[in-house]
């Protein structure tokens, strides 16, 4: 594959990662159940 491609990977995954650090530290701040904490 040409370099770009995998540029644009990598800028997916990070993307993703990035989305899900954000999400499980903002579900720290609010007042969630121990439950919804294990689902995320």
């Amino acid at each position: 594959m040409p370099w770009y491609a995998w540029l644009i990977i990598v800028l997916a995954l990070g993307s993703i990662v990035g989305g899900l650090l954000l999400l499980r530290d903002s579900a720290k701040k609010l007042p969630l159940s121990e439950e919804q904490l294990k689902r995320i």
